[in-house]
């Protein structure tokens, strides 16, 4: 393993290949044909694909590789930045002895998949519009510019750190705008380990008359063997599904991929395992639950088809929610269109939670439950 700041180092007139084709491996593909036309990216290697797919470049998986590898095979370029991945991913390079290099720098890229080219502005420009309008306060309109403005670029570039007054404070993620003094039932979509499950909880805590929590959590062991279970449970009653959410029941490919763990398509392979699905209009008549009151969503993409598996819920019980909008580039104005769709009445607010462009939080208040202030 070497490891190199960023790709001005490679060698001139270098053939390379990819190592894991997700969000930044698409990145470092595309910063190699802008930035260094003098490489040759020639191989894609990804656990996805069982079978060698010939082409330029071309795509097979790491056993694949290791069968066709030789002296004068391309140097292995690693495409994620997730320790937790980089890790995995060196460790497989290892064991079969092959060399790979880090570029150090990847993680500093805003992903190509989570930016807006020129198409894509173009194309959406109408609903870019009448998402900033859903916006009850002149600040989050002045934020949903500056991250519109931020995430737009029609080639890969520096994720430069946001100006700090458009960062707020992460305990505050999720809760921010929340009227905490009208919360007995809430949902938490996306448990993982519990962590921002128990940050959420001890600020509603405080103040909620809060009786009742239903997680979801499809990875469920992350969350039995995880120090903050224990938290949790000692808090309040609460009951975490081992199933997605989805707009109904069904059977859904999840690709295991820690914190970005998430649902895939069917073709996709590599830690990918089947996992049941439901939609929350569905579990809370299967638990008969009487009224939500809070819904928070962070699921890694799969927000819009939770919510709407949750319509009749929402328009029935008129919850405050916390919804994720940043995991697919669309969902920063397809959420708020959605919702307001659905809600007659409500406050719209925006929060962001990071120096770069993902944590963003889209909020959603019954009228005549919010406040400037609940203190």
């Amino acid at each position: 393993m070497q490891k190199i700041p960023d790709i001005d180092q490679l060698p001139s007139g270098k053939s390379v290949a990819i190592y894991g084709y997700g969000g930044y491996g698409k990145t470092l593909e595309a910063l190699l044909v802008t930035r260094r036309p003098d490489i040759r990216v020639s191989f894609i290697i990804d656990d996805q694909y069982s079978t060698l797919l010939e082409g330029a470049p071309s795509f097979c998986n790491l056993a694949t590789f290791c069968h066709i590898y030789n002296d004068q095979s391309p140097q292995i370029l690693l495409g994620v930045v997730d320790q937790t991945l980089v890790r995995k991913l060196s460790h497989n390079l290892t064991q079969v002895r092959l060399p790979f290099t880090i570029i150090e720098a990847l993680q500093r890229y805003l992903p190509c998949e989570h930016t807006f080219d020129k198409a894509f502005r173009t194309a959406h420009r109408d609903k870019f519009q009448q998402t900033r309008a859903l916006l009850f306060a002149e600040p989050d309109r002045q934020l949903f510019d500056t991250l519109v403005k931020y995430r737009s670029s029609d080639s890969p570039v520096y994720a430069q750190e946001l100006a700090p007054e458009w960062v707020r404070p992460w305990p505050k993620q999720y809760t921010d705008y929340v009227n905490p003094y009208t919360i007995t039932c809430a949902i938490d979509g996306g448990v993982f380990e519990g962590n921002t499950t128990n940050h959420m909880i001890e600020h509603l805590y405080q103040r909620s008359p809060l009786q009742a929590l239903y997680g979801f959590e499809p990875l469920i062991e992350v969350y039995q063997t995880s120090r903050f279970r224990t938290v949790l449970e000692h808090m309040l009653p609460l009951t975490v599904c081992e199933k997605a959410l989805w707009s109904s029941e069904e059977i859904l490919h999840f690709k295991e991929s820690g914190t970005s763990s998430r649902v895939v398509s069917s073709g996709i392979t590599g830690n990918v395992r089947e996992v049941s699905a439901t939609s929350l209009d569905t579990y809370i008549v299967q638990q008969r639950i009487a009224k939500v009151d809070f819904l928070k969503l962070d699921i890694e993409g799969a927000e819009l088809m939770a919510l709407q598996g949750a319509a009749n819920m929402i328009q029935q019980d008129r919850p405050q929610m916390a919804i994720s909008i940043y995991h697919l580039k669309e969902h920063l104005f397809e959420i708020p269109l959605y919702l307001n769709s659905l809600c007659s009445d409500y406050i719209f607010r925006l929060g962001h939670y990071s120096k770069i462009f993902n944590e963003t939080i889209f909020y959603a208040i019954p009228r005549e439950l919010y406040r400037e202030s609940y203190d």
